[in-house]
């Protein structure tokens, strides 16, 4: 494997293209030399030919992607392999890697033997938690095969100039995820359409419980349908494998609660406690799906993550019926019966569900184009490089070749929302946080820390009495109390924790204290914001998120050990029985 298996990471103009494109095509292996120098003589090319004449050449002649075209422009003659596949096109891309579309090495450019790969991101590869969540996604896939599962082929590891590479070989489904298809039909699914994705999803959940897995994430971007209507369940990252006491440890020490999901579609039970939930999570999770694939909104369109668990505890779900007429009765009961509070007044198994769902189904073929949807992504990909590390170029055009508007391809993971909607909700539930910080408290000094880069302002506010947080320097170093509502993470003299680096802005990032729940936000910092190794511009925290600024200063936040307040009390009732027993015993004695 070379030296970068991802695309060029930054903005390139003309006066920068590879000078000889055909040597860096030789260089790259994309193609014999025998088959270069064919071309060449056909097309009466030379190395004095302008590199981007060139490259269209070799696309028109089907024999370079334009994926690959742009990586040879910007002078990539590696990471178009990985273990014994050829890179052809960006298929996704999101917080822990990229997806490509992939053919074995050797075979003919447009083979039909395509497979999906994906690949964790360089800058954390090298983290050991989020290495944990992608094989357990990778060894979750490898113990499912059923048709409405996207299967997982091979998981194994790569090498590059930097160290070992993680690699998931997944079937390739040439279709779109749930969320895509209602943004670009402009609207929900008819309904008798969406119960026919419900109940594929179901069969295919029936397979994974019974083979002790919950998926714990089911949402419209984790079901993805091809052109004859068929669906297939994505993402088994956050999946809980009956019997794997390790692999449940290593999420929880990744993201530090106990509870894990999406807060549109999250279970109940799930908000309370994540690690003993059963395949009933799941159903109330494709029940939110369904609802949103029926109506074209979520069932708790509420503005705060606190506000939508809520909800999912204690408001009653919303009637169909009043959005979607047209729905019958029956249908409307079954969907309400999968969304009940209570998992016991569920639906028992998924494959209830799917024998409920079967009269009202009807399957439809799906119309798009593939080719537009992979430009799409690959704008997608780009504008997430420059989110997560912004260039001074910014300006300039990030494009090298242009032939259908498409620009050089950037940055990390799944079957990936495809231009959708901005959207600043958070994407985690919440819990209640712990109690707050002793003010009398010292600062807990930790050996060995020698850096003077962090330094933090603490002045004798009024402190924060419903959180008992604070945030600990990675590896070590002082812990720092979250002591006051507003703290500014930033390089200025009044940010309350100063970080001194050049890659850190003057006012970075801003942890608030939102009613009980602690919230950070990125303040258009340049060189960006990260929570559990995914960039974000606004957050919701929970104690054990590693945080990262301008990938320099990493942080855990950690709830601060409490004094025993019972030990307290129970001395001062002994002292006081004593002192009466004293009295007494020396009352007698005296008479």
């Amino acid at each position: 494997m070379g030296r970068n298996h991802q695309p060029a990471n930054s903005p390139v103009g003309n006066d920068q293209l590879s000078v000889d494109f055909l040597e860096t095509l030789r260089r790259s292996e994309l193609l014999s030399p025998e088959d270069i120098a064919s071309i060449v003589r056909s097309e009466h090319l030379t190395a004095a030919s302008d590199p981007k004449d060139i490259a269209k050449v070799f696309i028109n002649r089907q024999q370079l992607t334009l994926f690959q075209a742009n990586q040879l422009l910007h002078g990539q003659s590696r990471g178009f392999f990985i273990d014994h596949y050829k890179l052809r096109e960006i298929l996704g891309t999101g917080g822990m890697g990229w997806v490509y579309i992939a053919e074995p090495r050797g075979a003919p450019q447009g083979t039909r033997e395509r497979v999906a790969i994906k690949v964790l991101s360089d800058h954390i590869k090298h983290d050991v938690g989020l290495r944990a969540r992608f094989e357990l996604e990778a060894r979750a896939g490898l113990q499912l095969q059923h048709d409405n599962i996207v299967k997982t082929l091979q998981y194994g590891q790569s090498d590059d100039l930097y160290g070992e590479v993680p690699f998931m070989v997944m079937e390739f489904v040439e279709g779109i995820n749930l969320q895509d298809l209602m943004r670009l039909r402009h609207g929900p699914l008819p309904w008798r359409q969406a119960v026919d994705c419900i109940r594929q999803a179901a069969d295919g959940l029936q397979h994974a419980h019974e083979r002790g897995m919950v998926h714990r994430d089911i949402k419209p971007t984790n079901l993805l349908i091809s052109r004859d209507g068929t669906v297939k369940i994505l993402d088994f990252g956050l999946a809980l494998l009956q019997h794997d006491h390790q692999s449940e440890f290593s999420l929880a020490m990744i993201f530090g609660h106990q509870c894990l999901g999406t807060d549109d579609y999250i279970a109940p039970e799930q908000t309370y406690n994540s690690h003993t939930v059963d395949g009933r999570a799941d159903i109330y999770s494709l029940g939110c799906t369904f609802y949103h694939i029926l109506t074209g909104t979520v069932p708790y369109p509420l503005a705060r993550t606190q506000q939508k668990i809520e909800a999912h505890r204690f408001t009653q779900f919303p009637a169909v019926r009043d959005l979607v007429p047209e729905v019958p009765e029956e249908l409307a009961r079954i969907l309400a019966r999968m969304v009940t509070k209570l998992p016991e007044e569920r639906y028992a198994t998924a494959a209830d569900v799917s024998a409920a769902l079967a009269p009202f189904c009807q399957r439809d073929e799906i119309e798009f184009d593939f080719a537009e949807i992979l430009k799409l992504r690959a704008n997608e990909a780009r504008k997430r490089l420059q989110a997560a590390r912004p260039s001074s170029r910014s300006n300039q055009s990030s494009s090298a070749l242009k032939p259908s508007g498409v620009s050089v391809p950037a940055l990390p993971q799944g079957v990936v929302e495809t231009r959708l909607p901005a959207d600043t909700t958070p994407r985690k539930s919440g819990v209640a946080l712990p109690q707050p910080v002793d003010p009398n408290e010292a600062i807990h000094k930790h050996p060995g820390f020698h850096s003077d880069a962090i330094s933090v302002d603490y002045p004798h506010l009024r402190l924060v009495e419903q959180v008992k947080l604070m945030l600990v320097p990675v590896p070590e170093g002082p812990s720092i109390p979250l002591n006051r509502e507003r703290m500014v993470i930033g390089r200025t003299q009044e940010a309350a924790i100063r970080l001194d680096s050049p890659r850190v802005s003057s006012k970075h990032a801003l942890l608030s204290l939102d009613g009980q729940w602690w919230r950070i936000s990125d303040l258009n910092s340049r060189n960006g914001l990260r929570v559990n190794g995914v960039a974000t511009t606004d957050q919701l925290l929970w104690p054990g998120d590693r945080i990262s600024i301008a990938d320099q200063f990493h942080f855990v936040l950690q709830e601060v050990a409490r004094p025993n307040k019972h030990w307290s009390l129970w001395s001062i009732v002994f002292a006081s029985v004593l002192a009466i027993l004293i009295f007494a015993a020396a009352s007698y004695w005296m008479r």
